[in-house]
């Protein structure tokens, strides 16, 4: 069995009965307070409505049909001799404050100061137990009604079962409390798989969304949905909630972090098969955790999104890492004519295979899986017939989006074998791709080949094919075949500034490996270019990859043949001749120089 800790509290026992401890709260407008440091529970005067004198259980909703009993122990009652409490349960009505049936428990301590309240064989009338929205406590009456009663509350938890669990959890993130809805099915045991679940723009985690605890509940693992945020999005020309999907390491990035860390302590579920998925907006951020937290999750899936607007930015992670898109064919809200450039960008950021192994049924899905290759994972897509912009679907060949997610994720953990230098691969030498349909200039004047040529405009909602980089260590290699004797040249731009990162020439008939960097205010979109000295040369270009490179490949130094004829030119560390040297160290004339 597993334990659940509400603000993270006490020791977790794998048992058939587990201890779970409770914190409290009160709200601003509650004649009450709860202070945590002395465990103090003070109930009277104070607050904007004094009949409001109740402190709140933090994190407590949903189904408690799992606990059997509640213990209190309590002590130093001042200005309330008749030392009672009152513990209610509210039932989830759908408003706020609660105000739902409700079951009341009249309890005083025994001469010890323990109180016990038993929750299971008892009768809970109109009150559902499965659907409860709040557990709150209220003090009794005051001796002295001009006063302020009080009374010390410790060693507070409830005895429960081995779930199910469905309720909310509050952790700490960074300065903020913030929340996730728990799913836990029956008998799990520890060591399970977690998933996280993100709802879309406006949603909220108590949508369950992308709907798994039914595939849990079989296949037995945790689900975490987490709440979002209130963040600005143009497209509604407001505030709503919804998740900061921009690619970068921020707010919502360290929030599911601290899930993940919060259910390894207190679930112990596997840290190796912890996966992502999200709906919409949750997908968008998806996206963006497989560029920032791709060394955190296993496997990621998307359903109804994917980055576009002002959360455009797909640029490469720690690692290449399994991805399952499924999409509405009849969407026109996430545009579903736009997921050809994504499916581009996912697969040549994975380094699979460009040319679709494809399969499907008429009127239902068209499924289109990129296989992996050597280090590299598979990017999966499902269009589906008669969907629009929907959480759900059974048009899969499992007849259940969600469990074609389950399927997927299943295969992966983080110890799957994967080429972790990898960064982007396009591959567009394989037998039966055409890169000129898959955003490349092909041999157009002395251009060989470039890629990375988009703008925004309102029809592409900000989705274009680019080359985006984030700060670290590169090194790009590729192939270039032709006629002996013959030159290329190689150019690497980023957009915004057009920076130049790479701008030299090889010769023809090599394999070519240049080392380059990226800094910190360099982060961004990034244009390749290979060009010929005149237009009727005739050189192929293969074998293209983007890969992460070590400090001792940056800084190794290898042998220039400097002769008489090559006085005077620059070349770089790696021993290939530059025209004009940008900042960085060169050899000249047998010697190493700077240019800063």
């Amino acid at each position: 069995m597993l334990a659940l800790f509400v603000a993270g509290v006490g020791e977790v026992k794998a048992t058939d009965e587990n201890k779970q401890y409770l914190s409290f709260k009160t709200e601003d407008y509650c004649a009450a307070t709860w202070d945590a440091s002395t465990n103090t529970f003070t109930w009277g005067l104070g607050g904007a409505n004094a009949a409001w004198t109740f402190m709140a259980a933090e994190g407590i909703s949903g189904d408690l049909s799992g606990w059997k009993r509640m213990h209190l122990h309590v002590s130093d009652f001042t200005n309330a001799s008749a030392q009672q409490l009152t513990v209610v349960f509210t039932m989830n009505n759908g408003s706020w404050p609660p105000s739902g049936p409700t079951k009341k428990f009249v309890v005083s301590p025994d001469a010890s100061g323990d109180i016990d309240i038993q929750l299971e064989g008892v009768s809970w009338g109109n009150c559902d137990i499965t659907k409860i929205q709040d557990l709150t406590i209220y003090g009794c009456t005051r001796d002295d009604p001009s006063k302020n009663a009080s009374v010390k509350v410790t060693d507070a938890y409830y005895i429960s079962e081995g779930g199910p669990v469905n309720q909310t959890v509050s952790i700490a993130v960074g300065n903020k409390t913030r929340s996730f809805r728990l799913y836990v099915p029956k008998d799990c045991q520890p060591g399970a798989p977690l998933v996280i679940a993100m709802h879309g723009a406006s949603g909220n985690m108590d949508n369950q969304t992308p709907r798994f605890n039914e595939i849990a509940d079989t296949a037995k693992f945790v689900i975490a949905y987490p709440q979002g945020e209130q963040i600005y999005f143009p497209v509604f020309g407001g505030y709503t909630t919804g998740w900061d999907a921009s690619g970068e390491d921020n707010a919502d990035a360290a929030f599911l972090r601290a899930i993940i860390d919060n259910l390894v302590d207190n679930y112990q579920i596997d840290r190796r098969r912890v996966y992502c998925c999200g709906f919409s907006n949750g997908g968008m951020n998806t996206y963006a955790m497989a560029n920032v937290c791709s060394d955190v999750f296993a496997a990621f899936a998307s359903i109804s999104g994917f980055p576009l607007n002002e959360f455009h930015l797909r640029h490469t992670g720690k690692r290449p890492v399994p991805f399952l898109h499924i999409h509405g064919k009849a969407d026109d809200f996430v545009r579903y004519r736009l997921m050809p450039t994504i499916v581009d960008e996912m697969v040549a950021r994975m380094g699979a295979n460009p040319v679709p192994v494809k399969t499907g049924i008429s009127g239902k899905y068209n499924k289109s899986v990129y296989q992996a290759m050597d280090g590299s994972f598979p990017f999966i897509y499902y269009e589906i017939d008669g969907m629009g912009h929907n959480d759900f679907t059974t048009n899969t060949e499992d007849g259940n989006s969600t469990l074609t997610m389950w399927k997927f994720f299943r295969q992966y953990t983080l110890d799957t074998p994967r080429d972790t230098t990898l960064k982007w691969m396009p591959r567009i030498e394989t037998e039966g791709f055409s890169p000129k349909s898959h955003g490349w200039t092909v041999n157009s004047g002395t251009t060989l080949l470039s890629f990375g040529l988009g703008a925004k405009t309102d029809a592409n909602q900000n989705v274009y094919h680019s080359l985006q980089l984030t700060t670290g260590h590169y090194k790009l290699s590729f192939r270039a075949d032709g006629e002996a004797g013959k030159n290329v040249g190689v150019k690497l731009t980023r957009y915004q500034t057009s920076k130049v990162v790479i701008d030299t020439t090889v010769q023809v008939g090599e394999d070519v490996t240049l080392f380059f960097d990226i800094e910190n205010d360099d982060f961004g979109q990034y244009k390749i270019v290979f060009t010929r000295e005149n237009t009727t040369d005739a050189i192929t270009i293969s074998d293209i990859e983007l890969r992460t490179a070590s400090d001792e490949e940056m800084t190794g130094i290898r042998s220039v043949d400097c002769s008489a004829q090559t006085h005077d030119r620059y070349y770089t560390l790696e021993g290939l001749q530059v025209s004009r040297p940008l900042k960085g160290i060169y050899i000249k004339n047998g010697k190493k120089v700077v240019i800063k």
